[in-house]
C-alpha cells in the first residue's frame, strides 16, 4: 500500500506543480518541533512523502507525518497529512486551533483556556482554540475566519511568527482528495496573510 501511494502521491505532486522527494525527512522533522502537534508522541516519528512549491507569496509543503503513543500492546500510530505554509505576509500570535473534543471539555475543567467568541456560539462550541497572546489571536480572529472555520470544522491550523500548519485530524489525507486539500489549504493560509 506504501509503494502505491508514493506512486500516486509522485503524479499528484506533478499535476499540483509541486517537487515531490521520497524517504524521511529528519531535519524537517527537527524543524517542525516548534509546533505543539510534533511533540506529541514519544517514539517513532516521521516525515516522509514530502511535496514542496513556493509562489510568489508563500513557500509551501505537503507531507505525511506519523507518530506512536503509548507502548507494547498498548501502542497506536497516528497519521497525518499535513500543509506547512511559511510567507513574509503573515505575522502571528503562537495559537492551535482544533476541533474540540470531550477531552477538551475535561481539560477545561482542569484550566486549559478555551478563547470563546460570544458573538459566534457555533464556532466556540465546534473548537478549541488556545494561546497565551489572548488579545492579539481575538484580533487575528476576524468575522471571516470565525465563518470560514464554522462552516469547514474539520481543520485542525497552529500557526506562529511567518509560518502555519494545517491538517485535518481524521488521519492522512486519501491521494483523490489530495487536490482539494490542497486548495482548502491554500485558502486558510490567504486567510492568515496580509
Amino acid at each position: 500500500m506504501e509503494k502505491k501511494r508514493k506512486a500516486e502521491l509522485r503524479q499528484a505532486a506533478e499535476l499540483l506543480k509541486l517537487t515531490y522527494q521520497e524517504g524521511d525527512h529528519p531535519d524537517l522533522l527537527s524543524s517542525m518541533e516548534k509546533f505543539k502537534t510534533f511533540s506529541r508522541g514519544e517514539r517513532s516519528r516521521k516525515i516522509s512523502n514530502l511535496m514542496s512549491g513556493k509562489t510568489e507569496d508563500l513557500a509551501l509543503k505537503i507531507f505525511d507525518y506519523r507518530y506512536r503513543t503509548g507502548s507494547g500492546k498498548n501502542s497506536t500510530t497516528h497519521f497525518h497529512t499535513i500543509v506547512h505554509v511559511k510567507s513574509s505576509l503573515m505575522n502571528l500570535p503562537a495559537f492551535s486551533l482544533t476541533p474540540e473534543s470531550i477531552f477538551h471539555k475535561i481539560g477545561d475543567f482542569f484550566g486549559v483556556k478555551d478563547i470563546d467568541f460570544d458573538m459566534y456560539p457555533e464556532f466556540s462550541k465546534q473548537y478549541l482554540l488556545k494561546g497565551t497572546e489572548e488579545e492579539a489571536i481575538r484580533k487575528l480572529f476576524n468575522r471571516e475566519k470565525l465563518m470560514f472555520f464554522t462552516d469547514n470544522p474539520q481543520f485542525s491550523v497552529e500557526g506562529q511568527n511567518d509560518e502555519m500548519i494545517i491538517f485535518k485530524n481524521h488521519g492522512r489525507v486519501k491521494v483523490p482528495e489530495l487536490q482539494q486539500f490542497f486548495t482548502e489549504s491554500l485558502k486558510i493560509s490567504h486567510l492568515f496573510m496580509g
